[in-house]
C-alpha cells in the first residue's frame, strides 16, 4: 500500500478509471470512495479550533515529494508558502531543508506572490529557529534569519511545539501541492524547470 501521502485523490482516480475504460460517472466514483471509508475506518471525533487569518498574513512549511530523476524516485524539499486571508499558494521545490536553501526558497517565494507578507508564521524550523518557543519563552532565532527579517520588514510568529494546527492552512496546501502537482511523480530534468512547472 502507498504512503498516505503519495495516495490518490478522487479526481485522479476517476481519470485513471475512465482511461482504461470505465464509463461511470465522477459522481459515482466519489460515493463509492466515501461509503468504502465510512465502512473501512473509524470516524475519529476530534475538536477543530476555528483560526482566523487577517490580511497580510502568511504560513510557510517544507514537505518532502517525490519526484523521478534520471531513472530513478528521488525525494526533494518543497517549500509551500499559504496566504490564508486570499487562499493563495506557492511553492518552490529545493534540495535540502538547511539554511540557505531556506532563505532562498523564501525570497523566491515573495517575488512569485509580488510583494511581502507582514507577518510570517513558522513552525520550529532549524534553519530559522536554534531554540523553539516555551510556555515561558520566545523562540529564538538564527543570526541569519534576524538578518533576512530586517532585510525584508516582516514579523516572524513562530508555533508552539507539536501544534500543527497553528498552521493548518499551509499543513493543507502541502497536502495540495503534492495531490495535484506531484501525483504521480513528475519527471525532473533540474529545479528551474520544476519550479516553473509548480
Amino acid at each position: 500500500m502507498l504512503q498516505k501521502k503519495l495516495r490518490r485523490t478522487n479526481k485522479k482516480i476517476y481519470e485513471t478509471l475512465v482511461a482504461n475504460g470505465f464509463e461511470g460517472s465522477y459522481r459515482t466514483v466519489c460515493n463509492f470512495i466515501k461509503s468504502w471509508h465510512m465502512t473501512s475506518e473509524e470516524e475519529n471525533d476530534t475538536r477543530h479550533e476555528r483560526l482566523q487569518h487577517p490580511p497580510g498574513e502568511a504560513q510557510v512549511d517544507f514537505g518532502t515529494m517525490e519526484v523521478v530523476k534520471d531513472s530513478h524516485a528521488v525525494d526533494v524539499k518543497c517549500l509551500v508558502m499559504s496566504l490564508p486571508f486570499s487562499n493563495r499558494t506557492a511553492a518552490v521545490a529545493l534540495p535540502a531543508e538547511n539554511q540557505e536553501c531556506f532563505l532562498t526558497g523564501l525570497k523566491m517565494l515573495f517575488e512569485e506572490i509580488g510583494g511581502v507578507p507582514q507577518q510570517l508564521r513558522i513552525d520550529n524550523l532549524p534553519a530559522a529557529v536554534i531554540q523553539p518557543r516555551t510556555t515561558r519563552e520566545e523562540a529564538i532565532y538564527t543570526d541569519a534569519f534576524l538578518q533576512f527579517m530586517a532585510h525584508y520588514g516582516f514579523q516572524v510568529q513562530s508555533c508552539n511545539p507539536y501544534s500543527g494546527n497553528e498552521k493548518g492552512s499551509v499543513e493543507n496546501k502541502v497536502g495540495y501541492v503534492r495531490y495535484n502537482f506531484l501525483v504521480p511523480a513528475p519527471v525532473m530534468h533540474d529545479y528551474d524547470s520544476m519550479n516553473r512547472q509548480l
